[in-house]
């Protein structure tokens, strides 16, 4: 019986250990991912550019925050990635976001563009505020 208890615990002792090792590495390629996933932002390549603002909202990415908001004013992006980048910053929801949206709304030259970032900053605010719907 003490070797049954000794045995058992020394696979448990392996397995947190092969765990942990999962994780590190595990962690290790989510740090790579995060920043391929911000220099897609940043391509010329506008699927490769679409794809990386919809996944950076879908995951919730929040390190994509700042080039999200930079697509958002740049004067020389396509409404449609604007558009989706505003999404993404909404899916994301943090403070960053909501002042990314709202200087889009306040400060934007497309209205169909300010009003809808608008309305995303309005959404933040009432789920933050705990009177979502």
């Amino acid at each position: 019986m003490k070797k049954f208890g000794v045995l058992l615990l020394v696979i448990s002792f392996i397995t947190n250990f092969a765990v942990a090792q999962k994780n590190n590495e595990l962690a290790r390629i989510n740090s790579i991912a995060k920043i391929n996933l911000i220099m897609a932002l940043n391509s010329d390549n506008v699927g490769l550019k679409r794809s990386a603002v919809y996944f950076a909202g879908y995951y919730k990415i929040h390190e994509t925050t700042e080039s999200l908001a930079d697509l958002l004013n740049s004067s020389s992006t396509d409404a449609s990635i604007k558009t989706l980048a505003a999404y993404s910053l909404h899916q994301i929801g943090d403070e960053e976001c909501m002042y990314a949206l709202k200087e889009a709304a306040n400060h934007g030259s497309d209205k169909k563009l300010c009003s809808k970032c608008k309305l995303m900053y309005e959404d933040l605010m009432q789920v933050k505020s705990g009177v979502a719907y």
